[in-house]
């Protein structure tokens, strides 16, 4: 659970790396690395769908503690989870309109 926690707070800011990476020609530019757009295109894609995984296990574990413990406890981590799923969401909006400005 503590790996894909971390696995969904390091994409959104994977992804928004490599956009500035390639935006600022450091990667060799766009049409010379093909291999950066299609992690790109991957990770555009892999954001918002683990994200959404990780608030439906969160959810699923919430209601689990809820149960058992406090309930303002154990909604800590879902709402951390909300709040990297509107990220990726925010995120995955602004690439597109970068997408639709070049």
């Amino acid at each position: 659970m503590i790996f894909l926690r971390f696995l969904v707070f390091a994409l959104p800011q994977l992804l928004v790396f490599l956009l500035l990476g390639a935006t600022f020609d450091l990667l060799g530019g766009r049409d010379q690395a093909d291999s950066a757009v299609g992690v790109l295109i991957v990770l555009f894609f892999l954001n918002p769908v683990a994200t959404a995984f990780l608030v439906v296990i969160e959810t699923l574990t919430a209601l689990e503690k809820r149960k058992n413990e406090s309930p303002s406890h154990s909604f800590v981590m879902l709402g951390l989870a909300v709040f990297l799923l509107f990220q990726a969401i925010t995120t995955n909006v602004v690439i597109l309109m970068q997408v639709k400005l070049h």
